[in-house]
């Protein structure tokens, strides 16, 4: 049988306090803990942010591109304002702790009762000590989660499970190594 990695929750709920808000860690390899934070960010910079989100990507954008840059400075202010203190220690010690154990980390935003908020593009979390995207990590998945009043059910898969894959490799555009792509696939489902 397969060795199944292990997957730990990191529950981080952002609710509103008066005319700021609270990062609230509800549950972690490495306990709970909250920061209180606000966050400014000025109509211009999102209204620019959005639209370099929006463009069809080209062959020239890259990491030095100003699309990118500007993601990366928001990411990092927004990863700066609610990842610090308490709920940055929580992360930092529940990322080691994941590591220490060969597991993923799976930070669960919680933002329901922040309207205000959810329009804001949580994937861009950047932390610029790292140098990384949270949500390009290798070691974690970064979901929002909706309250739903079903409980969770397991899913019943009758094996041997088929999987449909398409690799694609527009015409007009860089060349892509799907070769390479289509190994790595072959290696990761072996078992």
């Amino acid at each position: 049988m397969p060795v199944q990695e292990d997957t730990l929750d990191f529950d981080l709920q952002i609710f509103r306090t008066g005319d700021r808000y609270m990062a609230n860690v509800l549950r972690s390899p490495a306990g709970k803990g909250r920061t209180e934070f606000k966050i400014d960010f000025a109509p211009e910079f999102l209204d620019k942010l959005f639209q370099g989100l929006g463009r069809v990507r080209k062959l020239t954008r890259g990491a030095a591109s100003p699309d990118v840059t500007r993601a990366k400075e928001f990411g990092d202010q927004l990863f700066r304002s609610v990842l610090t203190g308490q709920a940055g220690r929580c992360l930092d010690d529940s990322l080691a702790r994941a590591h220490e154990r060969g597991a993923h980390l799976r930070m669960r935003l919680w933002l329901d009762s922040v309207p205000d908020l959810l329009d804001l593009p949580w994937e861009l979390l950047f932390d610029a000590d790292r140098n990384q995207f949270i949500a390009l990590h290798d070691r974690i998945t970064l979901v929002r989660d909706l309250p739903v009043m079903e409980p969770e059910r397991p899913i019943r898969v009758d094996l041997p499970l088929n999987v449909l894959l398409a690799i694609a490799n527009p015409e007009g555009t860089a060349p892509l190594d799907t070769e390479s792509e289509w190994a790595k696939l072959e290696k990761a489902l072996e078992p």
